[in-house]
């Protein structure tokens, strides 16, 4: 067990204050009240399963979460969650063999929860029946994610200085999205530790550095390390990135579910307030509704001018993402301005139809599926009724890109051929199952939002 000077307590025994509040948790979660809707969400989330179910694992080589079999088993898992007696468990343990023959033969890319081995063990915990299974199979892969993370991290941290770029630090592909599967088995002994030095690494990223001769940001990313062209033109002196997917609402967002399970480092609260602070201090109204910047400038952060935003109400960037990390970090700051403002972002959202307008797709990342899902847990810890009539507009939009025609049953501009969970008919399954389960999900916790 770490000790005082890495983490405060230990989440291996729950509290009756914590079981309090999962209790509550589960009340608060409220399915769609419409028999037809439920209806229609099973039917063709059936449809598309049984398609996923008998693709060709070779038409697919990836494995990992974002367009992967990692994805497919999170699916699977919830539907043998919600149907034991279905056989989801087997369709799911045909995934989990073809994730272990090509981590022995090709290995995992990186660490990351995307695309690398924290989403696969992420995977296999959702087909476990809440640890009853693969013990074995996540015991070895924590073992290898815990002794490459020791090596990385020392990197890591030399880099914030001037060689930090997004993938570092972020919740796609950094060590936030890393830090999101460590807490999923913080009650492991030897996960612990771990834990507690990707929280201090993310302290730092929130303190401070030297940047065109002032003090800005650890998290500021340096112009030549934008990874297209038209970014170094448009951020020359660099940029902040505010997105819950590549910025720092993500590792805020951690730090916040970190300490809300009760596991706190020395600084981490601090370095919340300031992440907070900075991004609410680039918070702009539309039509007196809570929009973000997904991006600020060098210029536009000394000037403390925000810039121009439009509408984009999508998980990776925009009032969801960001308004549900500000709205985390108020639940565990005990701040009730912040819950306020992430409370007040979905208002908007419910209200405006340039919500529904602002994309064309039923997936998560930037699509109509992501912002539902968003949308439901927000309504189960808010209790805001008007955004249970939103989650249900924003299903029959889902819904109304079906055709058994599709390969998955689902569009957007093309039929989704995709089928991960990113942006693929996997993560579009996912979404509308959280409409007829009574109980809260537990696979969103790979979006940062739970």
């Amino acid at each position: 067990m770490p000790s005082c000077t890495t983490c405060r307590s230990a989440p291996t025994s729950m509290t009756t204050k914590e079981e309090q509040k999962m209790a509550v948790q589960k009340l608060q979660w409220q399915p769609t009240e419409s028999a037809e809707l439920r209806d229609e969400v099973l039917q063709k989330v059936r449809f598309a399963a049984e398609r996923l179910k008998d693709a060709d694992p070779n038409a697919n080589p990836n494995t990992f979460l974002g367009s992967g079999a990692a994805g497919l088993c999170l699916l699977f898992g919830q539907l043998d969650r919600l149907f034991p007696e279905a056989g989801w468990d087997l369709v799911g343990h045909q995934q989990l063999v073809t994730i272990q023959q090509r981590l022995q033969t090709q290995g995992a890319p990186n660490l990351s929860l995307w695309s690398g081995l924290g989403g696969i063990l992420l995977a296999v915990k959702a087909l476990s029946r809440d640890g009853q299974r693969y013990q074995t199979m996540i015991g070895s892969l924590l073992r290898s994610l815990v002794g490459s993370l020791r090596e990385q991290l020392p990197d890591k941290r030399a880099g914030i200085a001037n060689d930090l770029v997004m993938i570092d630090y972020d919740t796609i592909g950094g060590m936030a999205g890393v830090g999101r599967v460590l807490l999923a088995f913080a009650d492991r002994e030897e996960v612990q530790a771990a834990l507690a030095d990707v929280l201090h690494y993310l302290i730092e990223l929130c303190g401070e550095k030297e940047a065109h001769g002032m003090l800005v940001p650890a998290w500021h990313i340096h112009c030549h390390n934008h990874y297209r062209d038209d970014e170094k033109e448009s951020f020359p002196k660099g940029s902040f990135n505010l997105g819950l997917s590549h910025g720092i609402s993500g590792p805020m967002a951690l730090m916040s579910l970190a300490l809300l399970q009760g596991i706190e480092v020395p600084g981490q609260r601090e370095a919340i307030r300031r992440t907070a602070d900075f991004v609410q201090g680039f918070q702009v109204t539309h039509d007196g509704e809570p929009l973000w910047p997904g991006r600020v400038s060098f210029d536009n952060w000394r000037e403390g001018v925000a810039p121009t935003v439009g509408v984009r109400d999508s998980w990776c960037y925009g009032a969801p993402g960001i308004g549900r990390a500000v709205w985390l970090a108020g639940a565990a700051l005990g701040d009730d301005s912040l819950q306020e403002a992430g409370a007040a972002a979905y208002r908007g959202i419910a209200k405006r139809e340039d919500s529904k307008h602002s994309m064309d797709a039923p997936t998560i990342c930037h699509g109509w599926g992501g912002l539902m899902h968003l949308v439901q847990r927000m309504q189960a810890d808010t209790g805001q009724p008007e955004l249970a009539v939103c989650r249900d507009d924003l299903a029959r939009l889902v819904l109304s890109t079906f055709s058994e025609a599709h390969p998955f049953g689902f569009d957007d501009s093309k039929p989704v051929t995709d089928p991960g969970l990113l942006e693929g008919a996997a993560g579009v399954a996912l979404t509308l199952l959280s409409l007829v389960t009574d109980e809260a999900p537990d696979w969103d916790a790979v979006l940062m939002i739970s």
